[in-house]
């Protein structure tokens, strides 16, 4: 209930703030039986409604004469809340805050900022809407969200390399950077295993 009047008349032109949000005004002639109202209550209530004015502030805007602006960052589109700014459903992914005024820190995304980021994107930090890493992936890894490793047997920049068939595990490499952390085959030598050795037989 956003007004109730005490004994007496109410002034003939007063303003009160309703905090929420309604349809029609709607008006409540209370006299309930067995219930003693101050002096100056009439068991008949006459009313006289010659205006009324419901305003509210227009559209992405909040609070005091409507002078601040709300952050756009509410959950489903809806409008902040006219008194506080609030966003009463909630945020937008990528958006924390009473308002939704304030991103994800680095390194985390999503709804209530929950997912941390891969940690594998070419430029940190990673969408805070999305988690996708807009720039592509760091070496070794694939993928939106660049999680995924190369699969067995590639590496490198979206894993576009194939390891050396001559690692000691055949095709099998660092998914980052092609050195065969096993060895190399015999005959091979090198990081990558590409180097043939030369034999010195003196």
């Amino acid at each position: 209930m956003c007004y109730k009047d005490v004994a007496g008349l109410p002034p003939l032109n007063f303003t009160t703030n309703c905090i929420g949000y309604g349809r029609y005004v709607i008006y409540y002639n209370e006299r309930l039986i067995g219930v003693t109202y101050p002096e100056g209550y009439q068991s008949i209530s006459l009313i006289q409604l010659c205006e009324v004015v419901v305003e509210a502030c227009p559209k992405g805007s909040y609070g005091q004469d409507c002078k601040f602006r709300c952050s756009g960052h509410c959950k489903d589109g809806t409008p902040c809340d006219l008194v506080t700014g609030e966003c009463v459903k909630g945020c937008v992914s990528g958006w924390i805050g009473t308002g939704c005024n304030k991103t994800c820190d680095n390194g985390r995304y999503g709804i209530n900022c929950t997912f941390y980021c891969s940690g594998h994107c070419l430029s940190e930090p990673c969408n805070k809407e999305t988690g996708h890493c807009d720039l592509g992936c760091s070496d070794g890894y694939i993928g939106d969200l660049c999680k995924a490793e190369c699969t067995s047997g590639w590496f490198g920049k979206g894993c576009r390399y194939r390891c050396s068939e001559h690692c000691t595990e055949s095709g099998s490499c660092n998914h980052v950077n092609g050195i065969c952390s096993r060895g190399c085959e015999d005959g091979y030598t090198g990081l990558n295993c590409t180097t043939r050795k030369i034999w010195n037989l003196l």
